[in-house]
C-alpha cells in the first residue's frame, strides 16, 4: 500500500510539474519592452536582438526600428510572429520569421498599418501567410526579402499603394502574392516569384503595376478574376519574364515580338527574353531559396480555375474579420501546469525506482 501511495504521488506531481509556455512580448507606447529582460536591446527608438526568440512580438509604438540582428523569431505553428497592428512608420529588419500562422501582420478593422518597412527579411514556414495585409494597410513597402515555403508568400486584402520590389518569393504552397478585395495600385517589381502554385492572383483588384519580375515556373503563372492590372512599363518597354513563354525576338532587342497573353484585359506587351536578376539570390539563413532553372512550359492557364490537392498546407480560405483571430495561439500565462514528454519520463523512471526500493526494504523487513 506505501508503494502504491508513493507512486500516485509522484505521478501526480508530474501533472503539475510547471513548463514555461509561449507568450507575447510588447513593445509598449511607452518604449518600455514587456516583460523585462528579453532577448531585445533598446537603444533609444532602435530595438535589437540579442539573441533567438521563441515568442510572438506585439507592436505598440510607431516609429521604430525591429533589428533582428540575423537571429530568429520562432513560433510554433500559429498566431503571429510580429504584429503591426495599428502602427505607423516601423521598420522590420535582418531576421528570420518562421513557423508561425502569420509571419507578419499588418492592419485590421480599426487598426490600419501604414507606412511601414519589412526590410533583408527571411520569412518561411508560415501555415497562412508569409506577410499578411488585412484592411487598409496602405502605402507600405516590402523589399530585399526572401519570402518562401509559406502557404501563401504575400497576401493583401483590401490594401493598396504598397511597394512590393527586390524580392526572392518561391517555393509556397498557394500564392506567392495575393491581392484580393479592392486592393488597388500596388507597384510589384523587380521581384523573382518562382515555384509556387500561382505565382500571383488578383481578385477583384485594380490598376496594379505589375513588370520586371520574374515569373518561374510556377504551376499557374497568374490568376485573374474581375481584376485589370498593368503588366508592363510601355514608356520603357519593359515586361516580365515568363518562363513558359513561347514567342520569339526577331529583332533582338531582348523583348518577346508578341504579347504574353494573361486573361482578358489583361497582357504584357513587353514580355523580356531572358531573366532579371536583381532580388536576393543568397542569405546567411539556411533556408535560403535560389533561383530554379527553367522547366519548360507550366501548366495551362485555362485550367487555372482548378484548385490544387492540398499542397501541404490547406489553401486558406478568403480572409475574414475572424481569420486571423482563429489562427492565433491561445493566451496563455508564463507558467502551464503541464510538464514536458521529457519531465515525464524522468519522473516515471524516478517512481519506478523508488517503488522496486520499497518493496526490497519491504522484503528485508519480512525476512528478518
Amino acid at each position: 500500500m506505501l508503494t502504491l501511495f508513493l507512486i500516485n504521488m509522484i505521478m501526480l506531481s508530474v501533472n503539475l510539474q510547471p513548463a514555461k509556455a509561449s507568450a507575447t512580448i510588447y513593445i509598449r507606447a511607452d518604449g518600455s519592452v514587456d516583460p523585462p529582460g528579453e532577448a531585445i536591446q533598446r537603444n533609444g527608438d532602435l530595438y535589437t536582438f540579442t539573441g533567438s526568440i521563441s515568442d510572438s512580438i506585439s507592436l505598440e509604438r510607431d516609429n521604430i526600428v525591429i533589428d533582428g540582428n540575423g537571429y530568429s523569431l520562432c513560433g510554433s505553428g500559429a498566431g503571429t510572429g510580429i504584429s503591426l497592428a495599428g502602427r505607423e512608420n516601423v521598420t522590420i529588419k535582418n531576421m528570420q520569421i518562421k513557423n508561425f500562422a502569420y509571419g507578419i501582420s499588418l492592419g485590421g478593422l480599426g487598426a490600419f498599418s501604414s507606412y511601414n518597412s519589412i526590410i533583408g527579411n527571411n520569412i518561411t514556414q508560415n501555415t497562412v501567410s508569409g506577410v499578411y495585409f488585412d484592411y487598409y494597410s496602405n502605402y507600405n513597402s516590402i523589399t530585399g526579402n526572401i519570402i518562401a515555403k509559406n502557404n501563401n508568400g504575400i497576401y493583401l486584402y483590401a490594401s493598396s499603394n504598397n511597394n512590393i520590389g527586390k524580392n526572392n518569393i518561391a517555393g509556397n504552397s498557394y500564392e506567392g502574392i495575393s491581392l484580393c478585395s479592392s486592393s488597388d495600385q500596388n507597384s510589384i517589381s523587380k521581384n523573382n516569384i518562382a515555384s509556387n502554385w500561382y505565382g500571383i492572383g488578383v481578385e477583384h483588384s485594380a490598376n496594379n503595376n505589375i513588370y520586371g519580375n520574374n515569373f518561374v515556373n510556377n504551376t499557374y503563372q497568374v490568376r485573374s478574376s474581375v481584376s485589370t492590372s498593368t503588366w508592363d512599363n510601355a514608356a520603357l518597354s519593359k515586361g516580365n519574364y515568363w518562363s513558359d513563354y513561347t514567342g520569339t525576338d526577331n529583332d533582338g532587342d531582348g523583348v518577346g515580338n508578341t504579347p504574353y497573353a494573361i486573361s482578358d484585359g489583361n497582357s504584357d506587351r513587353f514580355p523580356r527574353m531572358t531573366k532579371y536578376n536583381d532580388f536576393p539570390q543568397d542569405s546567411s539563413y539556411s533556408t535560403a531559396v535560389q533561383e530554379p532553372e527553367d522547366q519548360g512550359q507550366t501548366a495551362d492557364p485555362a485550367d487555372s480555375s482548378t484548385p490544387p490537392a492540398q499542397t501541404p498546407n490547406e489553401t486558406p480560405q478568403e480572409p475574414s474579420e475572424t481569420t486571423q483571430e482563429d489562427t492565433q495561439a491561445k493566451p496563455t500565462t508564463e507558467e502551464e501546469t503541464t510538464a514536458t514528454p521529457a519531465t515525464k519520463t524522468i519522473l516515471v523512471l524516478v517512481a519506478a525506482v523508488v517503488a522496486t526500493l520499497i518493496t526490497a526494504i519491504a522484503a528485508g523487513t519480512r525476512k528478518r
